[in-house]
């Protein structure tokens, strides 16, 4: 009986290192799948995560862009309509200075009506091409710049650099583009003047000395 108890004893002692040996290693690959597969996660996690920001940045620069695009052409099919009543404002504004040189300005019995009239009109359309985002350039006494003004005429001064001094007809901007550049009459220092035609004789001297020095060459082959 006692060996008996014994030989139990043992069955069940090493049953017990043989399910503890089992688990041990069942447990050990599992710890190490369980790593693998978190470290796999991560590596997609972080895959998506930056595949996500790419495609927000993407849609964000398409967001701009269309909207750049759209302001553009809202800007091109304004000016292209506007375009056509920039002529007819210019006409209003020639009929108001055509009233004030011929006596027709505020006093006079035709002025006080059609002048006012006229410029009622004329404050009007200004009014409304402010509202679509257009102005008028600001030219008098302004540094000549050839992306804004078209000079009409020049005209030497006691200027220091070239200025606008007269506008013949207005220049106008939708935003920050030139919808309409401005005919201006300039002023340039009056010594550019003497400067250019000074320039004019010497080139005229270098001229005639090349063609002396080229008289007195000798042909050193002469046609037999």
């Amino acid at each position: 009986m006692a060996e008996n108890g014994d030989r139990a004893e043992n069955s069940e002692s090493e049953g017990g290192d043989r399910v503890d040996g089992i688990d041990g290693d069942v447990m050990g690959e599992g710890g190490e799948n369980t790593a693998a597969d978190f470290e796999a996660l991560k590596r997609d996690f972080e895959d998506l995560k930056n595949r996500f920001i790419r495609l927000q940045a993407d849609f964000e620069n398409y967001r701009k862009r269309v909207l750049r695009e759209k302001e553009e052409w809202r800007e091109r099919a304004v000016g292209e309509v506007a375009a056509v009543f920039l002529d007819v404002l210019d006409d209003f504004e020639r009929a108001l200075c055509a009233l004030e040189r011929e006596g027709g300005g505020v006093g006079s019995s035709v002025g006080d009506g059609v002048r006012e009239g006229i410029a009622a009109i004329h404050r009007k359309i200004i009014q409304g091409l402010n509202s679509i985002g257009i102005r008028r350039m600001e030219t008098i006494g302004k540094p000549f710049d050839h992306n804004l003004h078209e000079a009409v005429m020049v005209r030497r001064d006691n200027v220091e650099e070239e200025v606008v001094v007269e506008e013949v007809s207005g220049g106008y901007m939708i935003g920050e583009k030139v919808l309409r550049p401005a005919k201006v009459v300039v002023a340039v220092p009056e010594d550019r003047g003497k400067e250019n035609k000074d320039d004019e004789k010497d080139d005229e001297k270098k001229d005639d000395t090349d063609d002396s020095k080229n008289e007195g060459l000798v042909d050193e082959n002469p046609a037999r």
